[in-house]
């Protein structure tokens, strides 16, 4: 026996055959040394397969992303104002569902409007088939879009769509459904009160008040809390809105809701600013009087005077009580004289798109059908694919399911 200890400690068992020195033992640091070697390579492997799998992902997600622009763009360019507005002339009540049809290269199409007292239209359908024949191929195609919108600035489409296409090597159906719901895109007039909803930025103390903060609201998500300071004198504690652009001689209106602690007046005083940057209030205020931890509505129209460049609004109170506290939530100041409700200034608004895209493809061939359903859905910032393959021949039948989850920083197969 002999102990090589050439490459170090502890060293290898040896046996001499008569012809020469072989292995006793296995040599176990080689044997580590190439099962640590395949298994990083394994974990390259998996990594690179995993990497194509989420940017297979991404690339579907950007893609159905555009779709919707698209649909978005196609439903809303369908939609003849025109048209609605005059089906709705001369009539007391605006509201009503029309109904347009076409005809046309055999394509048939049906378009269907509803609208509200306003004539606004507020959900459309569009319903066509078409037949397409070439040389190659006859295809037939039915498609289904609708668009709902509602006063919260949501936008609801969805779109479904049968497709079947005949050649000579056989015939592929596809199915396809696209729900998608976008929030915040309503932008049909312009509140120009910045930060309105949250109150992040640009909101002061105008005068008598201690404490301003930001708290959570059961009825409106997030209010404007002050607190009175500790003077007993009678006085207006009011807060101040950031500054917004006004045109001299335009009409607007103020809405905003607003709350007290005890009973008493609640109002507001509108200040105006000139080019020099002189500041008056030459519009009175409605001082009104409200019961105690009552939200209220409060509305005001107003002509903005001649000189002023830019205003601010300063919602507040009469008390002679210390310490009391007051709050209001979205204030609205839009130019005009009607009252649309509240919506955020457009610069403050955040879009974002939840979708789910559901896809049934069957290709049907003399080797077999092909079956793939497919499942990609954006929720909340986290995006799912769902894939499920099945492949039938004369040979046998063929399955396979892959899944693919990917959420922020964090991926899983």
């Amino acid at each position: 026996l002999w102990r090589d200890i050439s490459n170090g400690k502890p060293g290898i068992i040896k046996v001499w055959n008569g012809k020469g020195w072989e292995l006793l033992i296995p040599d176990v640091e080689s044997i580590k040394k190439e099962t640590l070697d395949q298994v990083n390579k394994d974990i390259e492997s998996a990594k690179t397969e995993l990497n194509q799998k989420v940017q297979s992902v991404e690339g579907k997600a950007q893609e159905i992303a555009g779709q919707i622009v698209d649909v978005q763009k196609q439903v809303n360019g369908k939609v003849d104002q025109t048209w609605v507005n005059t089906q709705l002339k001369d009539k007391a009540d605006k509201s009503g569902v029309f109904t347009k049809e076409e005809i046309n290269n055999g394509f048939i199409g049906k378009q269907i409007y509803e609208t509200d007292k306003q004539g606004n239209v507020q959900k459309f359908k569009d319903i066509n088939t078409s037949i397409g024949q070439t040389n190659e191929a006859l295809t037939q195609k039915a498609e289904k879009s609708e668009l709902k919108k509602t006063n919260e600035g949501l936008s609801q489409l969805e779109q479904k769509t049968n497709e079947i296409k005949t050649t000579a090597e056989g015939t592929k159906q596809t199915l396809t459904e696209l729900k998608t719901q976008v929030d915040n895109t309503k932008v049909t007039v312009r509140n120009l009160i910045r930060n309105s909803g949250d109150f992040n930025k640009g909101w002061g103390v105008f005068q008598n008040i201690s404490n301003l903060s930001v708290v959570d609201d059961a009825k409106f998500s997030k209010a404007l809390q002050a607190t009175v300071d500790n003077s007993t004198s009678n006085r207006w504690p009011a807060m101040s809105s950031p500054i917004f652009v006004v045109n001299e001689d335009k009409e607007y209106i103020l809405a905003m809701w607003i709350k007290r602690e005890t009973a008493g007046v609640i109002g507001q005083l509108l200040k105006f600013i000139d080019s020099t940057g002189i500041e008056s209030n030459p519009v009175v205020g409605k001082d009104t009087e409200i019961p105690a931890n009552t939200w209220y509505y409060y509305t005001q129209t107003f002509k903005a005077p001649k000189g002023s460049v830019q205003a601010y609004i300063t919602p507040r109170i009469g008390t002679i009580l210390p310490n009391i506290k007051f709050w209001i939530a979205q204030p609205m100041l839009t130019e005009g004289n009607t009252d649309v409700g509240w919506q955020p200034a457009p610069e403050d608004q955040v879009t974002t798109t939840d979708f789910t895209k559901k896809t049934v493809e069957i290709e049907t061939t003399i080797e077999g059908i092909n079956t793939t359903v497919s499942n990609v859905q954006n929720q909340q910032g986290k995006l799912t694919e769902r894939m499920t393959k099945s492949e039938q021949t004369a040979d046998g039948f063929k399955k396979s399911i892959e899944s693919l989850t990917k959420n922020d920083t964090e991926i899983s197969n």
